[in-house]
């Protein structure tokens, strides 16, 4: 074999390891987990090590809202839900719902943007409270969603969250 051939063998060796160290920390070469719901028609995707929780909404803090679900992936302080519910919403009348509620709370809201989850209008936020999270809320037929992440300031992990909101699908 001559110097060029090795080199050439070499560069590719050394860019085959670079990408597999890129695809490891970046967690793209790691099959994530799916949940689905076919009761509340939605799915989404989260990290392998994480925890899932899954239950309905209390009675308590149904309000207006025929059922609900609850689903919570999570690793610490990193959280990922879906809300669903059955209540007759438009996606405004949801908006000023939560507006309302996190100005209860005191919590700044940093951005608000439209979107579309799975073709269906939507809502985008990032709060602000000691803590930094990101929800999307839509309205299907008869069906509310709500997607919120939460992380600490200093911990906030956008690529892996940016990853969970992207795979968020209505009708699972």
């Amino acid at each position: 074999m001559g110097i060029l051939h090795r080199a050439v063998v070499l560069t590719a060796i050394m860019a085959l390891l670079g990408a597999g160290v890129y695809l490891i920390l970046h967690e793209e070469g790691v099959e994530w987990e799916k949940y689905s719901d076919e009761e509340y028609r939605f799915s989404f995707s989260y990290p392998p090590d994480w925890d899932l929780k899954h239950g309905n909404i209390p009675e308590e803090l149904l309000g207006d809202t025929k059922r609900g679900v609850v689903v919570v992936a999570s690793r610490g302080d990193l959280k990922a839900g879906v809300e669903a519910g059955e209540e007759s919403l438009t996606l405004d009348e949801l908006r000023e719902k939560y507006l309302i509620m996190w100005g209860d709370f005191y919590l700044e809201i940093i951005e608000e943007e439209n979107c579309e989850v799975s073709g269906v209008p939507a809502i985008r936020w990032r709060i602000a409270d000691g803590g930094s999270h990101e929800v999307v809320i839509a309205v299907k037929g008869d069906m509310w969603y709500r997607l919120a992440t939460v992380a600490p300031l200093d911990d906030y992990p956008g690529e892996t969250f940016g990853r969970i909101m992207a795979s968020f699908s209505i009708d699972g």
